[in-house]
């Protein structure tokens, strides 16, 4: 296992995009004991912070490619920042600032012995390898299929199957089941919906798996933290051996307050102040009749273990 600066395991928030591990990840880094690790399975992450080149979305690290990217990753989680690999990725002077921020903040979660909090839901898949090597904590979220659906479909974010087809390690471990299913969607890519349907029950799916592999993980529903914040995350708090302060719960309280817009700005995909109890079924706005009956057809097989009629 790679040595880890912080005297407690390290914290992995993932499940899908969308799901609400920003949010999570967020309220958690309220405590001043967390170093908080933004997305750096991210394609886009800034190389200083992690020197790692990550080919795909949803890059599957494990054993057997582990020697490519685990060395800077080893470096992200021991807050060793990297400033000639990000040098050569600055191109304006909002780089060069960002380059003393992050530098700066990983030399003080270092010295401070942080405790790493990696927010990341690209990083799903290799979770059973982040926690092994790392022996992090790991949350899992998983958020209702339609509400997912519905935020790829008012952001118009569309996904590329060939993520999952170019990697033939996460097919053979975790992808086998769907693998006609991506297949077809590589050769004809479906609309969004079919799409979401496709993604949510290929994450969840899979989810299911790993968490009977690794009961210690915690799956956690988005809607049951959105209904009843501040008892969920003072259990969650608990639960990984942090501090859930009066200043916290107030910062909470004005994060999911119901005077805060159920919906985020039009284009907008991060808004951390909302009504968490009111956003929880923004979907059935968004969605019509007839997209949310498709949506459960395609998706019920997997969603049946998180959610029944009721929660439709």
């Amino acid at each position: 296992m790679a040595a880890v600066v912080a005297d407690d395991k390290p914290i992995l928030v993932t499940g899908s995009h969308r799901c609400g591990s920003t949010w999570v990840g967020q309220v958690l880094a309220l405590s001043s004991r967390i170093g908080y690790i933004l997305e750096p399975f991210h394609l886009a992450h800034r190389p200083g912070v992690c020197a790692a080149k990550f080919p795909n979305w949803y890059q599957y690290v494990c054993a057997d490619n582990e020697a490519e990217f685990g060395p800077p990753l080893d470096r992200t989680l021991g807050f060793r920042y990297s400033p000639m690999a990000e040098l050569g990725a600055i191109t304006r002077p909002t780089d060069a600032l960002r380059m003393v921020r992050d530098w700066s903040r990983f030399t003080r979660h270092r010295m401070r012995r942080s405790r790493p909090l990696v927010k990341d839901p690209i990083a799903f898949f290799s979770a059973p390898w982040l926690a092994g090597r790392y022996g992090m904590e790991v949350i899992v979220l998983v958020r209702h299929p339609a509400a997912f659906a519905s935020s790829l479909k008012r952001l118009d974010w569309r996904f590329d199957f060939r993520n999952f087809a170019r990697q033939p390690l996460l097919t053979r471990d975790l992808l086998w089941p769907w693998e006609k299913e991506i297949e077809e969607a590589v050769r004809n890519p479906p609309d969004i919906l079919a799409q979401s349907a496709l993604l949510w029950s290929v994450i969840y799916g899979v989810t299911r798996t790993l968490c009977e592999r690794h009961p210690s993980w915690k799956l956690i529903r988005h809607e049951d933290l959105s209904l009843a914040p501040e008892d969920g995350f003072r259990a969650l708090y608990e639960s990984l051996g942090l501090e859930f302060t009066e200043p916290i719960a107030r910062e909470l309280l004005a994060m999911t307050s119901a005077e805060n817009p159920a919906e985020a700005p039009r284009g907008k995909a991060h808004a951390l102040q909302r009504d968490s109890r009111s956003n929880v079924r923004n979907w059935s706005k968004r969605l019509s009749g007839a997209e949310i009956t498709e949506l459960r057809r395609r998706v019920e097989a997997v969603s049946s273990s998180y959610y029944g009629d009721s929660d439709w």
